[in-house]
């Protein structure tokens, strides 16, 4: 699924940081897994359509403010984006994007498959979808 795909992304993205405290890019990249904690946790109790469509709408709503930050750090630090040994001073988000990973893995597509007839569920993974493409 794309979304997962762009969470894989954002664990290179962090994995990928080379040499140089990075403190902005730190910034982005925690207020990323925050928001991204709380989608896990809102997946995680999702009920009905509808609680699977407003959570997927808070995310989107964090992903449309963080995104434009997250392009803006690999413009000013494109070698981010290089393969390298994760800094030392970035292993702990390195952590926190791994556990997320492995929390997700089969939890967005399990409530979406459960409730994709829902109008309100579509119109909210458009719009994540987009929310996405701002970090790009």
């Amino acid at each position: 699924m794309k979304k997962v795909a762009l969470f894989l992304l954002v664990v290179v993205f962090i994995a990928a940081c080379g040499k140089g405290s990075y403190k902005d890019l730190r910034g982005v990249m925690e207020e990323f897994l925050t928001a991204q904690e709380a989608y896990v946790e809102g997946m995680e109790s999702v009920q009905t359509a509808d609680d699977l469509a407003a959570t997927m709408n808070n995310f989107a709503d964090a992903i449309e403010k963080i995104g434009p930050k997250m392009k803006e750090m690999t413009e000013k630090y494109p070698e981010i984006m290089k393969e390298n040994e994760m800094p030392e001073a970035l292993k702990d988000l390195d952590e926190r994007g791994k556990a997320l990973q492995t929390r997700m893995q089969n939890l967005s597509q399990d409530k979406f498959n459960e409730f994709i007839s829902d109008d309100k569920v579509l119109e909210a993974a458009q719009r994540m979808g987009k929310a996405f493409q701002s970090m790009m």
